[in-house]
């Protein structure tokens, strides 16, 4: 009859050390785990430990734009989750966000503007929408992307010529700023 000392619990738990008589269990999803010692096939321990794995140090994070493609000054709403090295969720953690136009001009010069959870471009083009969080190397390395398509026109005037009489077919000089 086998008489091997062995536990059981979640397939999560990494059994990492064993003598005799103990095992060193580490787990890397967050959670509650029930973690019983078995020796051989009959017994086993009928009160098992229980085992709390919480999140780790902030590793990285994941940023959300929506919607994804907006008009020149209307606004997308930014997420921002912060993860452990082995993607558990820290929801304890603050992240802010930074935009940055795709060739690295300063923001203030394409008009973005942006607050805690809302981002805004009055200049048509695609920018980079990146998380991070104070303090940690955690950061957005595949930041999301906000495309900005033109806005409607904000100005526009024409000159007509001084003409007692106007032709049929004839051309206005008509201005229109985007």
């Amino acid at each position: 009859e086998d008489q091997t000392l062995s536990w059981s619990g979640d397939a999560s738990l990494l059994r990492e050390s064993q003598d005799e008589l103990s095992f060193r269990a580490r787990g890397t999803i967050a959670g509650d785990y029930q973690v019983a010692c078995t020796l051989g096939e009959g017994l086993a321990d009928e009160t098992p430990s229980e085992l709390s794995v919480i999140p780790g140090p902030p590793a990285y994070s994941e940023t959300t734009v929506t919607p994804s493609v907006v008009q020149a000054t209307d606004s997308a709403t930014v997420g921002c989750i912060v993860y452990d090295a082995y993607g558990n969720a820290r929801v304890d953690v603050a992240a802010t966000f930074w935009a940055q136009s795709l060739d690295g001009t300063p923001p203030l010069e394409r008009g973005l503007w942006f607050d805690e959870t809302t981002v805004s471009a009055a200049v048509a083009d695609d920018y980079w929408i990146f998380c991070r969080v104070a303090g940690q190397i955690a950061g957005d390395e595949s930041p999301a992307k906000l495309s900005v398509l033109p806005g409607g026109a904000y100005s526009w005037s024409v000159t007509l010529p001084d003409l007692d009489c106007y032709a049929q077919d004839i051309s206005l000089p008509i201005e229109v700023m985007a």
